[in-house]
């Protein structure tokens, strides 16, 4: 499990991660995952953590819509407090 270390000199595990981006219109996606069960799962854990329903990508439309509006990262630790930070920085 990786580890991250929090501005406040803390470290807390990280449980799960997943990379989002959204589009013009606020719509948040995901990229396609590599079978349907995993892509069920995460778009539960992500429902559950955010309040947000994602939409799936496809490779190419999630590259365009990386390369425009850059990618956010939803990190949850295993102490059950996640956050979300921008990956385009």
């Amino acid at each position: 499990m990786a580890m991250r270390k929090r501005s406040m000199g803390l470290i807390k595990k990280t449980k799960r991660e997943v990379n989002f981006t959204k589009n013009e219109s606020g719509d948040i996606f995901l990229c396609r995952p590599p079978g349907w069960l995993a892509g069920w799962m995460r778009h539960l854990w992500f429902t559950h953590l955010t309040g947000i329903k994602p939409n799936i990508a496809s490779p190419k439309y999630w590259q365009e819509l990386s390369e425009k509006n850059g990618e956010l990262k939803l990190i949850e630790y295993e102490d059950g407090s996640y956050e979300i930070r921008d990956e385009s920085r």
